[in-house]
């Protein structure tokens, strides 16, 4: 099929009066994080060895001064990060369960039961409670909590990048509870933590469930947070439930009109207290058995953050030095209902509370026509069929158009981790110049799969087992560099431990922004980002400007297409749909295997 013309242009909307976008990522300058209720904060209370413990793990490339406060006190405390370098926070102080001795300062989102004086549940506005990490040069940072054998990680969102709408995805509360009146065991609830950046901004919560102080699902509720406040909801759990309690899973969370017009972006994090994750076919009968919990915790993307196309990759277990994929659960969140979601070129049909899931030990390619996001769940050890140790960690997924190409990233110092993983998702064409921590992947702790479901793309998987004699204490650290945009994540599993934390990612901040514009700057298929002058995928807003031969070899969702005057455009049989403009009118390809444009 030939085109007669010197440029073809397919234009749906106009994409002039450009306004400039920033782009958003896990880099930057300021920083709000909150310390979420846990359920140790209630069971032993105060019992300074009973109390989980938070820090923070701050990377920079260059030096660069840090320094950390407690918002509404003079709690402060100042860091020097060397540079290509990182260094970990003290703990964040917890009050009078400091083994030290009481402290003034408690950064712990949790006050008594509402049958005790001053009890509030652990709900509401926390004035005294918000933590601001500020630094003089550009930084990530990523917030970790432990306590014994439990623990979490995730990478926090700069407060430049933050957004005004969020949507809550978690897996399911469930809590080991042998018997409904023991209440010791109770009191582990799902959690969100909503963070102000500027005074007077005002948020419309709605949540999908009851919350431990007994206000009602579907109801907004509107909290005013000045600069620094967190607000804490905590789902509610039922005296009568044996093992499963609320969560809020679909609400949603905005930043709204304030008194002077003003809608002013905040930070959303989600987890809970702690909890077990299973897989449908595992049994729980009158609380047996008792399935391993952890505490879970991530910060939400906003909804501009999140993506059309993702690749996922499960988690692997290595036993003589073959590495085998475990069962990981995934949930696919559209913006709207109506999305058609698809699974390795597979409709999705399990809709259910706002999202799909599906549990895979492969790794897979998920598409969807509107924004969504996605979420993969690590599950309980004895649950899932899991191979090796493990326990319940959440992460959220980048988009494939949302990569990077350089990040430090969080790796645990402890050394009793049996595995400790870094698995990197990239075009091939991007390997020769990928780096992890400066070494090119060809040694045998390197396992590089090949993408069933996206020939073009690899995942490299970066292992290191247990060493017993080696130094006890390990680098924090994975640093990864490549020419290539890549995304990933940073895992490591134990006996009654998990962490499994993001990368990064990067994302355009306006979300009303028509700025979106890519053009080639060489051939090759239009599954590599290193083909595009953006160094990223076609996105559905984006205008398209073909100046080099290239292969369609992935389904294609963008606002215009233009082709200049004989460049070959090639359709890989596997492809399905090519869709142009704000309708995404699909046109299928059938046996049109081949594009020319000439005159």
């Amino acid at each position: 099929m030939r085109f007669s013309a010197l440029f073809i242009t397919l234009l749906l909307s106009c994409f002039s009066n450009f306004i400039q976008a920033q782009n958003g990522s896990h880099v930057g300058k300021e920083f709000w994080a909150s310390f979420p209720h846990n359920s140790s904060m209630e069971i032993g209370a105060w019992f300074p060895t009973d109390t989980p413990k938070l820090s923070f793990v701050i990377y920079a490339e260059k030096q660069t001064n840090v320094i950390l406060t407690i918002n509404g006190t003079d709690y402060k405390r100042e860091f020097i990060v060397p540079a290509n370098s990182y260094i970990r926070t003290a703990n964040m102080p917890i009050g009078v369960r400091e083994i030290l001795g009481n402290s003034a300062y408690n950064a712990m989102l949790y006050t008594r039961p509402s049958g005790f004086l001053n009890g509030t549940n652990s709900e509401g506005i926390f004035k005294t409670h918000g933590i601001h990490i500020v630094s003089d040069e550009q930084v990530n940072v990523v917030q970790h909590l432990y306590k014994d054998a439990a623990s979490y990680s995730g990478t926090l969102i700069p407060v430049e990048f933050w957004g005004k709408k969020y949507k809550v995805l978690t897996p399911d509360q469930l809590i080991n509870n042998r018997s409904a009146d023991d209440v010791s065991y109770l009191p582990r609830f799902a959690f969100v933590n909503i963070i102000a950046h500027l005074d007077n901004t005002k948020v419309k919560f709605v949540p999908t469930d009851t919350t431990r102080s007994g206000l009602l699902p579907n109801q907004p509720i509107y909290i005013t947070l000045n600069k620094g406040e967190v607000y804490q909801s905590l789902a509610n759990v039922s005296n009568g439930s044996k093992f499963l309690s609320n969560d809020f899973i679909g609400s949603v969370i905005e930043s709204v009109e304030n008194d002077k017009g003003e809608i002013l972006p905040i930070g959303v994090t989600v987890g809970n207290g702690s909890g077990f994750i299973k897989c449908p076919e595992n049994n729980y009968n009158n609380g047996e058995p008792i399935y391993w919990e952890n505490p879970l915790f991530q910060p939400l993307f906003p909804t501009l953050g999140w993506g059309y196309q993702f690749i996922t990759t499960p988690s692997i277990y290595v036993q003589n030095r073959v590495a085998v994929m475990n069962r990981n659960v995934f949930r696919v969140m559209p913006l709207e209902s109506s999305a058609i979601v698809k699974r390795n070129g597979v409709v999705l049909s399990n809709f259910k509370n706002g999202y799909y899931e599906f549990i895979s030990d492969t790794p897979d390619f998920i598409e969807s026509d509107v924004p969504a996001q996605l979420i993969q769940i690590f599950s309980s050890g004895n649950a899932c069929s899991i191979k090796g140790n493990i326990d319940p960690a959440m992460v959220f997924i980048t988009p494939m158009e949302n990569g990077i190409k350089y990040t430090r990233t969080f790796k645990y110092g402890l050394n009793y981790f049996e595995n400790q993983t870094l698995a990197i998702t990239l075009h091939k064409n991007g390997i020769s110049s990928l780096k992890v921590d400066g070494k090119s992947p060809v040694d045998s702790s390197f396992y590089i799969i090949d993408h069933p479901n996206i020939p073009s793309y690899s995942i490299v998987h970066k292992y290191l087992g247990y060493r017993p004699t080696q130094n006890y204490y390990l680098k924090e650290m994975w640093e990864v560099t490549c020419d290539s945009a890549f995304n990933g994540i940073s895992y490591g599993m134990a006996n009654g431990d998990a962490y499994l934390v993001n990368v990064g990612f990067q994302y355009k901040v306006e979300e009303n922004s028509n700025t979106c514009f890519l053009k080639t700057i060489k051939s090759g298929n239009i599954s590599d980002p290193g083909i595009w002058n953006e160094n990223r995928l076609p996105q559905p807003c984006d205008s398209v400007v073909v100046l080099h031969d290239i292969i369609i070899d992935i389904n294609v969702k963008i606002k215009a297409f233009t082709i200049e005057n004989g460049v070959k455009v090639t359709v890989s049989p596997n492809v399905t749909g090519f869709e142009i403009g704000y309708l995404w009118r699909k046109r299928l390809m059938n046996n049109l295997l081949e594009y020319n444009a000439s005159t």
